[in-house]
């Protein structure tokens, strides 16, 4: 084999047998795997099949499929409203209601304190107000910056 690379190298001839195949096959492996890897980051972009669905017919089915939980949430706004003294409603908010737990944003200091205070009597009261909705904790937290007036 050394005899043969040195015949290659004094006449000039660099190259060994087959090794222009094997770089492109490798070139071309490079490649599918590439597009293989592009194709697995984009598939779930695939656009779904057209449909001849209404935008108004699919609003009403997804308010139809979603009326009760509206309806809880709608009762449950309303009970902490009526519930809320008149002056800490600017400065205190419905977050999220999930598994059980009221999240409210409050602002930080004394509206913050007043809230975790009256916190279990809140509870109560929401219970009492609203017995579909079944609350058992009110965690509060401050106030996002996007939400303050």
């Amino acid at each position: 084999m050394r005899s043969r690379l040195r015949r290659e190298k004094q006449t000039g001839q660099n190259r060994r047998v087959g090794y222009a195949h094997h770089a492109t096959d490798r070139q071309r492996m490079q490649k599918h795997n590439e597009d293989r890897a592009l194709w697995s980051s984009t598939q779930w972009q695939q656009k779904s099949a057209a449909s001849d669905v209404r935008a108004g017919d699919a609003a009403a089915a997804f308010l139809k499929r979603h009326q009760r939980q509206f309806a809880k949430n709608a009762a449950l706004a309303d009970a902490w409203n009526q519930l809320i003294p008149a002056g800490m409603k600017p400065y205190c908010r419905l977050d999220e209601y999930r598994g059980g737990v009221l999240t409210v944003q409050a602002r930080p200091g004394a509206y913050m304190h007043q809230l975790q205070l009256m916190q279990h009597e809140l509870v109560a009261a929401l219970q009492r107000e609203c017995p579909r909705t079944p609350i058992t904790k009110l965690r509060i937290c401050p106030m996002k910056k996007e939400n303050e007036e």
